[in-house]
């Protein structure tokens, strides 16, 4: 704050237990850091001190050395409040529970005992407890500490963790005064303690209690949850009635009620008068009020010492529109449509009618049924359709039937409660049909679906509501149907594996996706879009290649096709271009090619002497075109012939032409086999070498070589 300087406003905070210490000083220095020095010191250090603070906060150990080491300081007495982390569980403990109440210190312990009945929790026998303490046990039925677990004995009962105790208005108060400081400075403090009102009600009263400016925040937070809130206290007057109460009962001043009986406001609301008047504890309990359906719910209050009681009510439709909202939000953990009908490949005649077929699917709300083999792109489909309709806004959830355990299945799709069976979540969990709620489902190779679980899925296609398993309560579902399947369904029904009745309720609308092999002229659209670099390009088009990935049948379709991609990608990288043909000559034969295939050799002719995937110039002869690494190797059989040295692999590693183009043993092996199947050389079985034939000769000579 502008007009106050640091200098000779000094805080000394002295605190033995360094937890507690480095805990007020942040929580300190968090309001007062701009205006004043702020120093944080062990009782051990304090007479290591060459300066006289203005003020010191200090703990009941610490405030007699303080007082005797600063005589004239003004002194301090440090409060501490509860933060208002887990109160919910204490207040849940049952009535005249025997609680331990754990701190480092027996003072500190009862601090916070005192503060638990201030607050009014007073339900529950509490006993102060420290490390040391030699106290029986045995009748504990709960264990409160303050953040650190080791603090605490080892007993066989829940334990509650409440933090940190936070520094208290009483102590900013001090410090103010001490410091003469202007009162805006308990500004940040108040903005902190709004944070806690909505964690518990608990706080809420003990934040009233500090100032009575807090409870004016408390009414604004009312005001911003937009629940309609009103308090009644123990004489029956309404307390606080928000803005959403008074917009809701047409209420012009709310302040015209206050004080007010709330049977004369609420005379003509009988229903909700009873609920009132039951003096009992509420939770979502459903009321009617002129035709429209709310969920009220009520909680104690203890406020000035007084015992009141908060109500809130909220519209089923106020519900629903959050609901919404959630389930938008939801989208952020995975449960979206990636693809459009623009990221579907292909224009053959055939893809662009299922394109067409499809969008008109998607502006109606009929189940689709998608047939197709295997990676033809069902998903791809199911996405597109789902981004293009009036759910796109809300979840799309997948589900595949193939990879999913019979045993799973059902917990999966519908959702199950706690201890439904061994293993479940404590909370339960929300299946797939609750998170598509307001989107689509997509259950995937629903030819895979077991019996059981065909039976279920037509009741929540009929029903259009799902029961959690291991629960009874009805959850209404509104969600789209697309399913897929790579089965004949017909046969299956034959066969007894597949429901006749739940086909024709899935199969209001069909989109029959074609393989590949159907549609070839998307072959080259599709791997030239997955292809990489101009090498890779150039490889896949050659005259050979792109005849053979043409005219393939394609059993595994888009999925096949990748992989094909993938390797011809990977050969693109290797600097020597005739190993990447070679290579690529023995993937198609391996996996592509049933009996006839495209030979290495006529991969070969294809290529330029500068070892580039182009066509050779074309005033050379292509069928004597030889590879220059293949001339080096033919050269240095040569000169190992005449020097009466056997061209094996080491031999002719060492000549100087194959180092130049450092061919190792590994790759002259190589070379040797391809010469071999030229015919221009022969290669011994024992240790015989290599010898040159008229090819190889003829070849050498060809290429710029004297050979007499």
């Amino acid at each position: 704050m502008e007009g106050y300087e640091r200098e000779n406003r000094k805080l000394l905070i002295c605190i033995s237990d360094p937890t507690i210490l480095e805990f007020l000083t942040d929580a300190i220095r968090t309001y007062f850091e701009d205006v004043l020095d702020i120093i944080s010191i062990r009782p051990s250090k304090l007479f290591d001190l060459d300066f006289e603070p203005t003020a010191a906060i200090v703990s009941h150990r610490t405030v007699s050395i303080v007082k005797e080491r600063f005589p004239d300081t003004t002194l301090i007495l440090q409060k501490r409040d509860l933060s208002g982390q887990a109160l919910e569980k204490v207040v849940s403990l049952p009535d005249r529970s025997n609680v331990l109440v754990v701190n480092q210190h027996m003072d500190a312990a009862n601090e916070t005992i005192n503060s638990f009945i201030e607050l009014g929790i007073n339900h529950i026998n509490m006993t102060a407890y420290a490390p040391g303490n030699n106290i029986d046990t045995s009748h504990i039925n709960a264990v409160i500490y303050t953040g650190v677990f080791e603090d605490c004995p080892k007993l066989d009962c829940p334990y509650i963790d409440i933090g940190l105790r936070k520094i208290s208005l009483y102590t900013i108060i001090d410090i103010i005064r001490a410091f003469d400081l202007p009162s805006e400075y308990t500004k940040a403090y108040y903005n902190n303690s709004i944070q806690l009102f909505t964690a518990s009600c608990y706080q809420i009263h003990n934040t009233l209690e500090q100032a009575n400016t807090l409870k004016n925040n408390f009414e604004k937070i009312c005001d911003i949850n937009n629940n309609i809130t009103f308090v009644i206290n123990e004489n029956n007057e309404i307390v606080l009635f928000n803005e959403t109460a008074k917009k809701y009962f047409e209420i012009k001043n709310s302040q015209d009620i206050i004080g007010a009986d709330y049977k004369e406001v609420f005379s003509s609301l009988p229903e909700l008068l009873s609920c009132i008047s039951a003096d009992i504890p509420l939770t979502d309990a459903l009321i009617t009020i002129e035709n429209q359906k709310l969920l009220l719910s009520s909680f104690e209050m203890d406020v000035d010492k007084s015992q009141n009681k908060a109500f809130t009510l909220l519209p089923l439709s106020t519900l629903k529109k959050r609901e919404g909202m959630v389930r938008k939000k939801l989208r952020a953990t995975g449960f979206t449509a990636k693809y459009t009908f623009d990221d579907i490949l292909g224009s053959s005649t055939l893809i662009k009618q299922n394109k067409k077929l499809a969008n008109v699917y998607a502006k109606t709300e009929f189940p689709v049924l998608i047939t197709g083999e295997s990676g033809t792109g069902k998903e791809l489909f199911a996405q597109a359709i789902h981004n293009i309709s009036s759910r796109r806004e809300s979840n799309f959830v997948a589900i595949n039937f193939a990879a999913l355990p019979e045993t799973l299945a059902e917990s999966e799709l519908f959702g199950y409660m706690e201890g439904a069976f061994t293993g479940a979540s404590k909370s339960g969990k929300a299946g797939m049909f609750e998170l598509a709620h307001q989107g689509t489902i997509f259950l995937d190779e629903i030819g895979d679906a077991s019996l059981p679980v065909q039976a279920k899925l037509l009741r929540v296609l009929e029903e259009k509501e799902v029961v959690r398993v291991g629960g009874t309560d009805v959850i209404p579902v509104d969600v789209r149907i697309i399913c897929a399947t790579n089965k004949n369904l017909k046969a299956a029904i034959s066969e007894g594996s597949f429901r006749e009745d739940l086909y024709y309720r899935i199969k209001v609308l069909h989109l029959r996706l074609q393989p590949l092999r159907e549609r070839p002229e998307d072959i080259m659209e599709t791997i030239s879009h997955l292809l990489v670099g101009e090498q890779a390009h150039a490889l896949a088009n050659l005259p050979n290649i792109r005849n053979t990935l043409i005219h393939y049948d394609w059993p595994g379709n888009a999925r096949e096709l990748r992989t094909v991609a993938e390797y011809i990608n990977m050969l693109s990288s290797l600097s020597d271009r005739e190993e990447a043909l070679d290579m690529l000559n023995v993937y198609i034969e391996n996996n592509l090619c049933a009996d006839s295939c495209a030979t290495a050799e006529s991969f070969r002719r294809e290529l330029k002497p500068e070892n580039n995937l182009s066509p050779e110039p074309a005033d050379q002869s292509t069928a004597d075109y030889i590879s220059p690494d293949l001339i080096v190797v033919l050269e240095a059989i040569f000169d190992l012939q005449n020097q009466g040295v056997t061209a094996g692999r080491n031999s002719i590693c060492k000549t100087p032409g194959a180092k130049k183009m450092q061919l190792t043993e590994s790759k002259i092996k190589n070379r040797l086999k391809k010469l071999e199947a030229m015919g221009c050389i022969t290669v011994g079985k024992t240790k015989q070498g290599a010898l040159l034939t008229d090819k190889g000769y003829h070849l050498i000579r060809q290429h710029g070589l004297n050979i007499k």
